[in-house]
C-alpha cells in the first residue's frame, strides 16, 4: 500500500486504471505493466494486467538494496512536507543531485476503461547534475535530457496529448521520496538539445505541487555503480557552459593555472628559422651550464571556475621563447594558482582585440597582459 501522505491512496479505487514499473537495480532488469484495480483487501491490491512488456537496461544505474525497515510501517504516520508551485531548498538540492527519476503521465480517457489509452509510469537515468531546476514566472521548471532509447514514446505520446504529468525523486540513502505534479511539454530541438552531450529532446515540466514525505520507502541502496550509456552523454552545467562559450566566441578568456609541467629533461636547443642554420654543438658531461636552456615547461591551465567549459587547457609558450626566457634568468610569470590570459607572440598580432582580464597576467609574458607589445 502506498506511504503515508501518498495520495496515491486516495486515488486507488477498483475499476482505476493503474500503471506499474519493476526495476531490479541490482541486474539493471525492467519490466512496465499497465492494467486496472481489480480489489482492494487486507492491505493489498490486486491489479488486472492489461498489457506487460520489458525495456532495455539503458541509464540504469546498478544499486543493491537492502531492506531497512518492515514494508508495512511505511503507512504510519511521518513527516511530510506540502509545496507549491516553488521548489524548496530541500527538494532543489535532491534534484540537483539525482541520477534518476520517474515520470507517470497517462493518456486522455484513461478512466473510460480503454485498454489502450491507460497510463504510464517509466524511468529516467542520467549523470547527477542532468536535471536542471530554474525559477520561472512564479514556478519551478525542471528540464531533463531524453536519451536515445527504445523508441516506444508511451511517456512522450502521453504528454502530447495530454500534458499532466507526475515525477518521482528517491533519495537513495535516506528513504526520502519527492513527488512532484505539473505539466509537461516535449523540446523537440533547439539549441539546448544541440548542446547537451546525448541528448535526442528535452523534458520541460512546469511545478504545480510537490509533496515530501520522509522514509517514505523502506529500501536504502549501496553504492552506485553508473550504466555504461552514461559515458556519452553530459550534464547541464557542461551544457550552459558550451552555450555560453559559443556566445563569447572570440573574446579572451582568463584561465587558472593549475601546474607547470616538465615535458622534457634533455635540455634540447631552440630550433633555428627557416632558412637559417645553426651549427649543433655536443653537450659536454658533467654539470649542467648555468647558461644551458632549462626544460621546456607548459602550463596546464584548470579553468573549472573560470572558463566556461570547465575542463583544463594545456597553453605553452613558443620554445624559442621558453630558451630565452630561461637563458636570460626570467622565467615564464605563469605558475600554479595565478590566473592567466593568454595571448598571441609578440611578433604576431594579437588573436582578439578584446581587452583581458583585468589583473590577469599572460602565460607567456613576465609582465602583465598590459605589457604586449
Amino acid at each position: 500500500m502506498p506511504a503515508h501522505g501518498d495520495p496515491l491512496a486516495g486515488a486507488l479505487a477498483a475499476g482505476a486504471p493503474l500503471g506499474l514499473l519493476g526495476i531490479q537495480p541490482e541486474t539493471r532488469r525492467r519490466n512496465r505493466m499497465n492494467g486496472t484495480v481489480a480489489a482492494l483487501a487486507d492491505g493489498r491490491v490486486t491489479v488486472r494486467v492489461g498489457q506487460s512488456f520489458g525495456n532495455c537496461p539503458q541509464y540504469i544505474q546498478a544499486r543493491t538494496a537492502r531492506l531497512a525497515a518492515d514494508p508495512a510501517s511505511v503507512a504510519a504516520p511521518r513527516r511530510v512536507e506540502r509545496g507549491g508551485a516553488l521548489l524548496s531548498e530541500r527538494a532543489r538540492a535532491l534534484v540537483a543531485g539525482a541520477d534518476t527519476f520517474f515520470i507517470a503521465t497517462a493518456a486522455p480517457g484513461a478512466r473510460d476503461g480503454d485498454p489502450v489509452r491507460g497510463v504510464d509510469v517509466s524511468h529516467r537515468g542520467g549523470r547527477p547534475g542532468f536535471v536542471r531546476a530554474r525559477d520561472e514566472d512564479g514556478a519551478s521548471v525542471l528540464t531533463a535530457p531524453d536519451f536515445l532509447g527504445n523508441f516506444y514514446f508511451n511517456t512522450f505520446g502521453n504528454i502530447a496529448l495530454n500534458p499532466a504529468t507526475g515525477l518521482l525523486f528517491v533519495d537513495f540513502e535516506t528513504g526520502d521520496a519527492l513527488m512532484l505534479s505539473g505539466e509537461a511539454e516535449v523540446v523537440w530541438e533547439g539549441p539546448e538539445v544541440a548542446a547537451f552531450a546525448g541528448a535526442e529532446r528535452l523534458l520541460r515540466f512546469r511545478l504545480r505541487h510537490s509533496l515530501l514525505i520522509e522514509n517514505a520507502v523502506p529500501l536504502r541502496w549501496g553504492e552506485v555503480e553508473p550504466a555504461p550509456q552514461l559515458a556519452a552523454t553530459g550534464t547541464w552545467a557542461e551544457a550552459e557552459g558550451s552555450l555560453d562559450a559559443a556566445a563569447r566566441g572570440g573574446v579572451d578568456r582568463a584561465f587558472r593555472v593549475a601546474a607547470i609541467v616538465e615535458e622534457s629533461d634533455d635540455g634540447a636547443q631552440p630550433r633555428a628559422g627557416a632558412g637559417r642554420r645553426r651549427r649543433r654543438r655536443p653537450v659536454p658531461a658533467g654539470p649542467v651550464p648555468a647558461d644551458r636552456p632549462r626544460p621546456a615547461r607548459r602550463g596546464a591551465a584548470d579553468a573549472a571556475d573560470l572558463h566556461p567549459v570547465g575542463r583544463a587547457r594545456r597553453p605553452g609558450l613558443p620554445h624559442h621563447r621558453q630558451a630565452r626566457a630561461w637563458r636570460s634568468g626570467e622565467r615564464p610569470a605563469a605558475r600554479p594558482g595565478r590566473r592567466a590570459t593568454p595571448c598571441a607572440p609578440r611578433a604576431r598580432p594579437a588573436a582578439s582585440s578584446s581587452t583581458p582580464t583585468a589583473g590577469a597576467r599572460c602565460c607567456c609574458c613576465r609582465a602583465g597582459s598590459a605589457s604586449r607589445r
